[in-house]
């Protein structure tokens, strides 16, 4: 899916929230962006002969009618996991089933009871006479039958049964060489349509277009084929019945319409499918009369008749410029392969492997840089090369002062190999800090899938780049003061604290050492020693409790230490702190002192009475 048809979906989404009944903007089953069906084309060489090629065309009449005509008659069925299926019964005959070319004759295929054969109503269709396409979509398979009709209550008659894998990129000759499929030109059909829902979507954006090359037909009797021989060309990988002259266009041939037709005339609808065959071509897959296949929008949310589409747009609405066989020209897509109807097929593709990021950690370092790397696997090897953009973005740890941004574009994981490193350069430092992290981002890879958000197994396209901090903070103890009391016990709390919070717990011993102070142990206070203390990652802050024991002595103030000791995750700081117990009997004490005699050592000498100087005169 193109970026600008993504864009429009999103845009889709975000206007159709406020309604009552949300519509769907669904495109038909897609092929990865590798798929050669998304190349875009507009400047591909051109074949030497496409000048002539188109000249004869041009001869020969054109598209069929004349003109470039839109059928409508195609359904795409979305069937749910577990819904009902039918068994493939060959049809006209088990002997006329296409085989090997098509799955086995018995294969189920699932066929929800809403299904609705090409140009019917349900599941009758008259394959006798009628093409009765029957498309089914079941998660990351498609399923294609060709002269589809139900047979019973669960048969289902088909001349052949194609099963493709959406989420694989098929190699260039597609299911096989000489192996047809739902179509003469090997092709998956469904791929190839465009559906109401995604015009409208590319409508929204501007310059918008499919992202997709799309289907065409011409009449076999326009088609190259030389005194019965019949060719087709890459991306085709079988020839149907083609009796053309020579000198026309194969089976398989990819034409682009000319880069300055006038767009701007159609309304927005046809332009985008006008600017979608100029970017990405239209692709001859079969025979017939109508040039141009479109979903019907029977399980569509917008509706042909909304967007101003209709059978006759290309060649009717603008009068003075339709589109015409010679305003194409024939790329260069590879020599002509004779067909000799001799299928060889591929075996099934291996699904694409998961490419992912693997989280990675390192610590610091206090200087220069130091690298970092992070694992890219993949699920299993792939036989061609893998590639995929990796880009770093901030987090908690900041380029460049905590790593350098780096940025990748296409590492390559080689074909047959399953991973591949990506390294991120450290920035040392001294500073003492909380561990940090940055992202690693994939994105866009080629030949490989990232993994889903919801159902990835564990696998990640995102991953996590931890700096873990190496520089230790100081753990250190505080000081405490408080009143003693007059009985029973009080708590004191000593605070311990962190210079900065760390990452990983600290742990520590904390106790009372005998004989630290003036105050005595079991008197003043009870000793204590606490033994695996730890103070936890982040926190910066603790406290120890120790209880104190009041009394009513009148005492001077008394102290005792409290000690840190066996401190892992941090180094020590102030290592002891002092415990202070304010003595609160001071009125007590004044009520108990002993008289002094006069001059005794310790006392309080009295003051002088108020007595008359006996040298002073009356």
């Amino acid at each position: 899916m193109s970026g600008r048809l993504a864009a429009g979906l999103t845009m889709i989404a975000v206007l159709l929230c406020g309604g009552t009944a949300p519509a769907r903007a669904d495109a038909p089953p897609r092929f990865p962006a590798q798929a050669v069906w998304h190349q875009d084309i507009s400047q591909a060489p051109l074949h030497a002969q496409s000048a002539s090629m188109i000249s004869t065309l041009v001869g020969l009449g054109g598209f069929g009618y004349g003109r470039m005509q839109i059928d409508f008659g195609m359904r795409i069925v979305q069937a749910p996991q577990g819904a009902p299926t039918r068994t493939i019964v060959g049809y006209p005959s088990v002997g006329q089933y296409y085989a090997p070319d098509c799955e086995p004759v018995g294969t189920p295929m699932p066929v929800p009871a809403n299904s609705a054969i090409e140009a019917s109503t349900g599941l009758s269709c008259a394959n006798a006479s009628d093409d009765c396409h029957l498309l089914v979509v079941q998660g990351s398979a498609l399923y294609e039958a060709y002269r589809a009709n139900a047979s019973g209550t669960g048969g289902l008659q088909t001349q052949c049964l194609a099963v493709w894998k959406l989420d694989q990129v098929y190699p260039a000759s597609n299911r096989g060489d000489h192996c047809t499929s739902a179509d003469a030109a090997g092709f998956p059909i469904a791929p190839l349509l465009f559906n109401a829902d995604e015009v409208y979507a590319a409508t929204q954006v501007s310059g918008g277009d499919l992202g997709h090359a799309i289907r065409f037909i011409l009449p076999n009797a326009r088609i190259a084929s030389q005194s019965g021989t019949k060719y087709y060309v890459r991306p085709a990988s079988h020839a149907g019945g083609p009796s053309g002259p020579v000198g026309s266009v194969p089976y398989g041939s990819r034409l682009r319409l000319r880069a300055d037709f006038p767009v701007n005339l159609y309304s927005p609808a046809a332009q985008v499918i006008v600017r979608t065959m100029q970017h990405y071509g239209i692709v001859l897959s079969d025979g017939g009369n109508i040039a141009l296949t479109a979903e019907a929008d029977l399980y569509t949310a917008h509706k042909w008749s909304e967007l101003g589409i209709d059978s006759r747009t290309f060649d009717l609405q603008v009068a003075g410029s339709p589109v015409r066989i010679q305003d194409f020209a024939v790329l260069d897509t590879g020599p002509r392969i004779v067909e000799d109807y001799n299928c060889v097929r591929n075996p099934d593709p291996v699904s694409q492997p998961v490419v992912s990021i693997a989280n990675a950690s390192t610590s610091e370092g206090n200087a220069g840089t130091r690298g970092l790397g992070f694992a890219i696997s993949l699920s299993h090897a792939s036989a061609s090369p893998v590639t995929v953009d990796v880009a770093t973005a901030d987090g908690s740890a900041f380029a460049p002062s905590d790593y350098l941004a780096a940025a990748t574009t296409a590492l390559a994981i080689p074909a047959g190999a399953t991973s591949a490193t990506f390294t991120v350069q450290i920035a040392g430092d001294t500073a003492v800090e909380m561990d940090e992290q940055f992202a690693v981002a994939l994105s866009n890879p080629v030949g490989a899938t990232l993994p889903d958000p919801v159902a990835s197994g564990g696998l990640q396209w995102q991953a996590s780049g931890t700096i873990n901090n190496d520089d230790l903070a100081q753990l250190s103890i505080g000081d405490a003061t408080v009143q003693e009391g007059d009985a029973g016990k009080r708590s004191v709390f000593v605070p311990i604290f962190l210079s900065t919070p760390m990452s990983s717990a600290v742990g520590f011993t904390v106790s009372t050492p005998a004989g630290s102070g003036s105050a005595t142990a079991g008197t003043d206070y009870l000793a204590m020693t606490q033994v695996g203390r730890i103070l936890d990652a982040g926190r910066s802050t603790t406290t120890v409790a120790i209880e104190i024991l009041g009394d009513v002595l009148p005492e001077p103030d008394e102290t005792f230490q409290v000690q840190l000791s066996s401190v892992t995750g941090a180094i020590v700081g102030k290592a002891s702190g002092t415990v202070t117990l304010v003595d609160d009997d001071a009125a007590a004490r004044a009520l108990v002192t002993p008289t002094c005699a006069r001059w005794r050592k310790g006392c309080t000498r009295p003051a002088p009475r108020n007595h008359r100087n006996l040298n002073q005169s009356r």
